[in-house]
């Protein structure tokens, strides 16, 4: 029977705190619900009973859901840039297959950032973030996305060689390495140079995959790589992080970055 693709927009308005304003896309059995009171963050992604991100939210508002920061972190430390990660967007378009929410002008210096959701197909949403430089000098930036998922399950990336780091729980098949989430007793850090521009997180036997378009090692930005893994065995969660091309944006410039979400089952 031919697959009909559904799309549920739902925008409550109430009382103006975060949890007020919220849009639900939904392609096949995939769900992504954005928050477009906080930073126009990814708040959760679910599939048939399954919630892959961690929703909890901690006392600062910060470390929840799936954002984007601009890179490198050495240009603005910590925390991350408010009215980016946390401000209030716009939503500038809702539709049956499209959802686009937008940034103020200054969410980092004169950066404003564009989120637009697709429901492409089956269980597949195409996620394209957009930095436009509408101030008078040049900027220079990449996009970095950052999903944090809860530390249970495995990650997956393909990589030429091991993990510099001597950490539990990983494992690796030719380029393809396998971390377990839930092996670790400290935070920790990882930073990878992947060869293929995907991430994968299992989760109760369905994998929710990250693809973007691959570019060289050498065009992240400094101090950052393509793949950057963080855990918190405190806090009981995970940071799976894909960075963009780090790109010189001169006075209205324009950068993209398209990521395809999609959630499939893992292969026996």
């Amino acid at each position: 029977m031919k697959h009909l693709l559904t799309v549920l927009l739902v925008l409550a308005l109430g009382s103006g705190c975060d949890q007020d304003s919220t849009v639900t896309l939904r392609s096949g059995n995939l769900e992504m619900s954005l928050d477009a009171a906080t930073g126009g963050r990814i708040a959760a992604v679910q599939y048939q009973g399954i919630s892959f991100l961690k929703t909890e939210r901690d006392s600062q508002n910060l470390q929840w859901g799936s954002t984007v920061w601009p890179a490198p972190q050495s240009a603005w430390q910590w925390p991350p840039p408010d009215r980016m990660d946390k401000g209030a967007y716009q939503l500038m378009e809702k539709s049956k297959s499209k959802v686009v929410l937008r940034s103020p002008v200054n969410a980092y210096r004169e950066l404003q950032l564009e989120k637009a959701f697709e429901a492409l197909g089956k269980d597949t949403i195409l996620v394209t973030y957009t930095f436009v430089n509408q101030g008078s000098d040049t900027i220079r930036a990449g996009i970095w996305e950052n999903a944090r998922v809860p530390l249970r399950g495995a990650v997956n990336w393909q990589a030429s060689a091991s993990p510099a780091d001597t950490i539990p729980g990983w494992k690796r098949m030719g380029q393809e390495v396998t971390l377990e989430l839930g092996a670790h007793q400290k935070k920790h850090k990882l930073y990878i140079d992947a060869s293929a521009a995907r991430l994968r997180y299992t989760l109760r036997e369905m994998v929710l995959e990250r693809a973007w378009a691959p570019f060289l090692p050498a065009e992240v930005a400094p101090g950052q790589t393509s793949v950057e893994i963080y855990y918190d065995p405190f806090a009981k969660f995970a940071e799976l992080e894909l960075h963009g091309p780090y790109q010189a944006l001169a006075p209205g410039g324009r950068s993209e970055l398209k990521v395809y979400w999609t959630v499939r089952p893992q292969k026996p």
